[in-house]
């Protein structure tokens, strides 16, 4: 419930540091806001009056918007790649040079080669089981359900 105190402590116009404080919110959801405000030299009350604000809530759910924009994707996803690719290269170039390597060492690289592959990872849509059951509807009483079920009812109940 907004009292009159954390209304006026609300921000009308957002400041450089609640876009930095945005930034931190994006980048280490992890963080509590006991280790953000002691980060921003900030009460812990004042930070969450300021984070549960309308105006920042606002920015921030712009924000995440904007990390999921697909051209933004599309260039992160980019660079993941080159830098998988560069990596791939490193550990050819290791391999072919034919200096020695420990067996973990070959494990991790040949892991890494088939990840980047997509070798070993399940594809989408492997693993769905749908099963279709026929019961009775209902009944007024577990004896006549049993009745209705053809009388194939299992009693697990415990025993006393």
């Amino acid at each position: 419930m907004a009292t009159e105190l954390t209304r006026s402590l609300e921000p009308e116009v957002l400041r450089p540091w609640h876009k930095t404080l945005a930034d931190i919110v994006l980048s280490s959801p992890e963080l509590t806001q006991r280790e953000i405000a002691k980060r921003l030299s900030r009460s812990e009350y004042w930070l969450s009056i300021v984070i549960n604000s309308d105006a920042f809530q606002h920015y921030i759910a712009e924000r995440r918007r904007d990390l999921h924009d697909p051209i933004v994707v599309e260039r992160f996803e980019d660079k993941i790649a080159a830098v998988g690719s560069m990596a791939i290269d490193r550990i050819g170039e290791r391999l072919e040079s034919r200096a020695p390597m420990t067996n973990d060492e070959l494990l991790a690289a040949a892991t890494f080669a088939a990840k980047c592959a997509g070798l070993g990872t399940p594809k989408p849509g492997a693993g769905v089981n749908l099963y279709v059951v026929n019961t009775p509807g209902p009944a007024a009483t577990s004896a006549q359900w049993a009745e209705m079920a053809g009388g194939k009812v299992t009693d697990i109940s415990p025993k006393e």
